[in-house]
């Protein structure tokens, strides 16, 4: 075949191509959208599949190097908030901006999405998944506060998840939070004498919650949580019901106990002098 019948033959199969690519378009052009839709999935759908593939895999590389280069400083997670749309990005939002801003590798984590009853029996879809994502995300040692309702305070500390308090709040803090019964004061957790695994209790008694809880110190007990209600700060933003009791507690094994205390005092409107004076 000579160099001017080669020519001839690519051309003949470049019309070939565009007047079947014509063809198509008008095939399709004629069609109802149903039939569109089924005509591209039938013959494109393995194209699809790669695209949507590659663009999956794109967004897991994305987040992993966004996640790798990203350092939590806090991460506070609101038990049993209000459930109808609790504000906790605008309290986000002002806290950071005490902290005067943050780096872009840098985040502050705030999380409403977990419920607790405390007088459950642990079988419901919610309670499952509540105690598994506790669980996780303690085992990780991702989480660093709790705030929550009396009741679930106290049934976190009865399973072992509270840090003890009294090492990171000053002398004077204890003094002023004790004498205005915003400190609740507990016996460790019980634990199995053979195994070590904390004793806690599987449900409360229908008549058991607690809408309060033990501000009186007495021989043996530690401090646990921080009643931040009375300060007002709290009650400046929809996340729980007007009148509640919130306290906040650190999670047991919480490697960010300083920004956890920062946190704190500044819920208690209290994070310049407080933090200066526990330096």
């Amino acid at each position: 075949m000579t160099e001017e019948e080669k020519k001839h033959q690519k051309e003949l199969w470049k019309q070939d191509r565009i007047r079947a690519r014509h063809e198509e378009w008008n095939k399709i052009r004629s069609m109802g959208t149903g039939a569109k839709l089924q005509y591209f999935w039938d013959y494109y759908k393995i194209v699809l599949v790669i695209a949507a593939s590659i663009l999956l895999i794109a967004y897991l590389a994305v987040t992993i190097i966004h996640g790798s280069r990203t350092r939590t400083l806090l991460y506070a997670c609101f038990l049993n908030a209000d459930e109808l749309d609790p504000d906790t990005e605008t309290l986000q939002a002002d806290y950071i901006a005490s902290l005067g801003g943050l780096d872009q590798n840098k985040e502050i984590i705030f999380d409403s999405s977990i419920r607790v009853n405390p007088k459950a029996t642990g079988t419901s879809q919610q309670d499952v998944a509540a105690s598994i994502k506790i669980t996780a995300y303690t085992g990780a040692g991702t989480l660093d506060v709790f705030l929550a309702p009396p009741d679930v305070t106290a049934y976190e500390q009865e399973g072992g998840m509270l840090l003890e308090l009294e090492d990171l709040l000053t002398q004077e803090e204890i003094e002023r939070l004790q004498e205005a019964g915003c400190l609740y004061y507990a016996q460790e957790p019980e634990t199995d004498q053979d195994t070590g695994a904390v004793m806690k209790r599987d449900q409360m008694p229908d008549d058991g919650q607690q809408d309060t809880l033990n501000t009186q110190p007495q021989k043996g007990m530690h401090i646990y949580a921080v009643r931040i209600d009375p300060a007002g700060v709290i009650g400046g933003y929809p996340i729980y019901a007007a009148g509640s009791q919130v306290w906040v507690s650190l999670v047991g094994n919480t490697s960010r106990s300083e920004e956890a205390m920062r946190f704190l005092r500044f819920l208690l409107a209290q994070e310049e002098s407080s933090t200066e004076q526990a330096k």
